[in-house]
C-alpha cells in the first residue's frame, strides 16, 4: 500500500468525525453528556448499560435512542470515536501503536487494526506515519557553534 498523505490522513479523519456528531441538535445535552463521559473513560472498557446510566435511560431504549438520534449504532460510534482518538494521538506524540491501544480503549493491536480498517479503510500505521510530529531540534539552523 502506498504512503499516505498528512492531507489525506486528515480528510478520511474528517469524514469519520462527521459520524460522531448527533443528527437532531434538540436532543443534544443528554448525547453531549454520553460523549463527555466516553471522552473521559476512552481507556477503560465502557458498556452499553454505563452509557445508558449517563444519559438516564434504560439500556434497550437507549440503544435505539442512540441509533436514532446519531444514525449509527454506540458500538460503531464508539469505535469510531477511540479511531479518532488514536488518530488524535498520532498527530501529537510518537507513541507506538501497543501504547495507543492503552490509551484509546481497545483491547488488544489486532482489534485496532480492524477498527482501523473499519473506520477508514486503512491500517493505523499508515495515519502513523502521515501524522507523525515533526521533532524541531533545539538549534536553529542559523547559529554557529561556539568556539572557546
Amino acid at each position: 500500500m502506498a504512503p499516505m498523505s498528512k492531507q489525506s490522513a486528515l480528510l478520511i479523519a474528517a469524514r469519520a468525525r462527521e459520524l460522531t456528531a448527533p443528527k437532531v441538535t434538540f436532543y443534544y445535552h443528554r448525547l453531549e453528556r454520553v460523549r463527555e463521559y466516553v471522552e473521559n473513560n476512552l481507556q477503560e472498557q465502557i458498556s452499553l448499560s454505563d452509557v445508558a446510566s449517563v444519559a438516564c435511560l434504560d439500556r434497550s431504549y437507549f440503544s435505539s435512542y442512540f441509533r436514532s438520534k446519531v444514525g449509527v449504532s454506540f458500538s460503531v460510534w464508539l469505535r469510531t470515536m477511540r479511531v479518532l482518538a488514536a488518530i488524535d494521538l498520532f498527530s501529537i506524540e510518537d507513541l507506538t501503536i501497543t501504547e495507543t491501544v492503552l490509551r484509546t480503549g481497545f483491547g488488544s493491536t489486532r482489534t485496532l487494526e480492524r477498527a482501523f480498517r473499519s473506520v477508514t479503510g486503512h491500517p493505523p500505521r499508515c495515519f502513523k506515519n502521515a501524522l507523525k510530529p515533526e521533532v524541531h531540534d533545539a538549534r536553529t539552523p542559523f547559529a554557529a557553534p561556539r568556539s572557546h
